[in-house]
């Protein structure tokens, strides 16, 4: 038959346990192209190109358990790389050219056409270019074969892969196809946009050691050495940014909130920085510490605070309590809190106001419960909107008291 468009063409013809056969050249040939760098991980590439750094990478890691998602993604979320660093690698690791959103960003209808949305979104792939002979088409992984494979035979042409991020694939499905994209990624794409089309470029600065540390991964002890260790001079108290509805701000606030916990900072530290953002938009706020079995307060702040009486509180996981169903695997509690005694312990630390409603968040490392975040609006309901941003901030929380316990164990270990 010839090579390139031919023996594609021909392919509806044969039968179905011989189809594919043809493309074993081109398959082996990008197999052997990513040989040589497969075996290295995105994050490792990365660190040594001077990208990002180790402890950078490590926050990335635990952001992506909590989260999900390639470690790109949660790279990009962080701003710890930019766009163009992260094709750079997954052009090196899979063999194949990277393509960036500006080629994505405007793709005519006719080469949209040629992959039917229900095969795009199924091999999460992009065409944004085509002759007679072939089409371009961008993926997320360019090593699945067997998506390459669907996309020639449906095409009826030769494929040539590109690779990109996943944000943009689940950009461009929603924007060629009708695909619903994900909140997350949605949020991210307008975010980059915003800032490479708008917004005027600015470096991002990190407070990170440039400093390289070898570690094993998969063996990190998650224990917990002193993480609630107050410093010998506290902090100065933190400002309380204005509260604003805007959601764009909300995701500011969030990213700069991630920047600053990024930072090497102790436990105290960390706990002043959430409790100041959650000032944002709660009138009492309250940070407590679960260890041992028991719930003790540890950071607060909001009028009428008793801060002797909420030093002073303890309440066991044992008895009935929000924070006891957060250790049986409860995301949360929002609404009225049921007038428990444990309850009343809590409300009497801020006079004894019994609020409308309350949000209690998880703090976990791992799939340990080490604390809890408290807040309310007094007599008002907590505004709906806010939830998503109030729960980002308990994730953020915990992984930045992971990442500190991650450090702890690199400097001892």
């Amino acid at each position: 038959m010839g090579g390139g468009v031919g023996w594609i063409r021909d392919r509806r013809l044969r039968p179905p346990e011989l189809r594919g056969t043809p493309r074993k050249t081109e398959a082996g040939r990008l197999q052997q192209t990513a040989t040589q760098t497969q075996a290295k991980k995105v994050g490792e590439m990365l660190v040594e190109r001077g990208s990002v750094t180790r402890e950078q990478l490590l926050r990335a890691i635990v952001s992506q358990r909590s989260t999900g998602g390639r470690l790109g993604t949660c790279l990009l979320e962080m701003g710890l790389v930019e766009e163009e660093q992260l094709l750079e690698v997954l052009a090196a690791q899979q063999g194949v050219p990277a393509v960036g959103v500006d080629q994505l960003r405007v793709i005519d209808e006719e080469v949209v056409d040629l992959v039917p949305g229900r095969v795009a979104e199924q091999c999460s792939a992009l065409p944004f270019a085509a002759d007679d002979k072939q089409v371009d088409v961008a993926t997320a992984d360019a090593r699945d074969l067997r998506h390459l494979d669907e996309l020639a035979f449906c095409t009826n042409l030769k494929v040539r892969p590109y690779v990109t991020n996943e944000l943009r694939i689940f950009e461009g499905l929603a924007k060629h196809y009708g695909v619903e994209c994900p909140r997350r990624y949605s949020r991210l794409a307008d975010r980059l946009n915003r800032r490479r089309y708008l917004w005027r470029e600015e470096e991002i600065e990190t407070s990170f050691p440039d400093g390289r540390v070898d570690v094993t991964w998969e063996d990190l002890d998650l224990s917990l050495p002193a993480l609630f260790q107050v410093p010998s001079e506290p902090p100065p108290e933190l400002p309380t940014p204005e509260a604003t509805s805007d959601e764009d701000d909300a995701e500011l606030g969030l990213e700069n909130l991630g920047r600053q916990l990024a930072a090497e900072l102790s436990g105290e530290e960390i706990g002043r920085l959430v409790l100041a953002y959650l000032a944002r938009c709660l009138h009492r706020t309250a940070i407590f510490k679960v260890h041992n079995g028991e719930v003790r307060g540890w950071l607060a702040r909001g009028e009428e605070l008793d801060s002797e009486l909420f030093d002073a509180l303890l309440i066991r996981l044992s008895e009935p309590s929000a924070f006891h169903d957060l250790d049986r695997g409860a995301r949360l509690h929002v609404g009225a809190l049921p007038p428990l005694p444990a309850h009343r312990r809590i409300v009497g630390c801020w006079g004894g106001e019994w609020p409308k409603e309350s949000l209690v968040l998880p703090v976990r490392v791992g799939d340990r419960l080490i604390a809890a975040v408290y807040g309310d609006r007094g007599p008002s309901a907590i505004p709906p909107e806010r939830l998503d941003e109030l729960k980002h901030v308990a994730v953020l929380m915990s992984d930045a008291l992971e990442l500190r316990i991650l450090r702890r164990k690199l400097q001892t270990g």
